[in-house]
């Protein structure tokens, strides 16, 4: 055994400085869907970005996120499900 044990540092994805180009952002998404948010994402209360005319909306704020789920839900749509 180790005299002085070492660190445990878990696994995380790379962090980028800005939003990923689209077709890198897609790829991503595919493997890891925390490794498409840039830096700025774990610091802002609010994040918005429209990806293929879709709009991905990010809340990390705690009063934010009982407003959308709870307080005001029917104001806001579920995503439209493709049927076959």
């Amino acid at each position: 055994m180790l005299a002085q044990s070492l660190p445990v540092i878990p696994p995380a994805p790379k962090v980028h400085a800005k939003d990923l180009p689209t077709w890198r952002h897609l790829l991503t998404a595919q493997r890891n869907s925390i490794a498409i948010f840039p830096d700025y994402a774990f610091d802002v209360p609010f994040g918005r970005r429209t990806l293929l005319g879709v709009d991905a909306v990010l809340i990390n704020d705690p009063e934010g996120v009982w407003h959308v789920l709870a307080t005001n839900a029917a104001n806001y749509f579920p995503a439209q499900k493709c049927e076959d």
